[in-house]
């Protein structure tokens, strides 16, 4: 899907983007959103509403080896 999506942004005039760098930028906006569902949290949300995309962007964090960018 990234891929498509950076063919996309280059057809649409996009230069000195690279596909490494789309990469790394997505990478970066998935270890973002670890914020959304702790501010829901902090919000007295119930874990109903919350936990679901707290795993699921734990999982996304894991399989794209984010935690690498924190170092």
């Amino acid at each position: 899907m990234l891929g498509y999506y950076h063919e996309v942004l280059l057809a649409h005039g996009v230069h000195s983007y690279s596909r490494a760098d789309l990469q790394e930028d997505y990478r970066l906006s998935v270890l973002l959103h670890t914020v959304t569902p702790v501010f829901m949290a902090g919000q007295k949300f119930p874990p109903v509403i919350w936990w679901n995309n707290f795993q699921r962007i734990m999982a996304a964090v894991d399989d794209l080896g984010c935690r690498e960018l924190l170092d």
